[in-house]
């Protein structure tokens, strides 16, 4: 397996009604290291994933079909994995959801934003962190669904955020 910066993948989600498959490209990499990635990985070594970086970001340039299907879920199932691709800033509507505080309430001349993550799974931003981590060490092959226990270091939002990875 190659390490330092994540290369690329084979992705499958799992979801009770089926199975997308598709090869997604994280920072980049080339042909032939696809070829050698997929040549390479057995069923006990694909990664069980969500969105890229990108995806996330923007996450309009996920699949529609899949997309539609992780809104659907996070209200009926909030641990189906499908709930992967609900990992952004963005609501269903494709909003970025803020509050401006009032000049007059911080007594700042300066404007202070807070964004605020309640559509998240778990309801907390934390779990976009957790799952960063948790692609990192997946692509560096230091970790492995199925076989490895993650512990997640705290028993705020970033615990719940790697609870929240473990159950699903």
């Amino acid at each position: 397996m190659h390490r330092g910066a994540p290369r690329c993948m084979k992705i499958v989600l799992f979801s009770r009604e089926h199975i997308v498959e598709r090869t997604a490209n994280i920072v980049g990499c080339s042909e032939e290291l696809k070829k050698e990635t997929n040549a390479t990985m057995s069923v006990e070594k694909t990664l069980v994933i969500g969105p890229t970086f990108e995806e996330m970001l923007h996450p309009e340039k996920i699949e529609p079909q899949v997309r539609q299907k992780a809104l659907r879920m996070r209200e009926e199932d909030p641990l189906d994995p499908i709930n992967l691709y609900n990992i952004t800033w963005r609501g269903p509507d494709n909003q970025i959801y803020y509050e401006i505080i009032p000049q007059e309430l911080t007594n700042v001349e300066a404007n202070i934003v807070v964004i605020y993550a309640k559509d998240f799974p778990t309801g907390s931003h934390k779990v976009g962190a957790s799952y960063s981590i948790l692609v990192e060490k997946e692509l560096a092959g230091e970790v492995n669904p199925g076989i490895h226990v993650l512990v997640w270091p705290s028993t705020g939002n970033y615990g719940i955020g790697g609870a929240w990875w473990d159950a699903a």
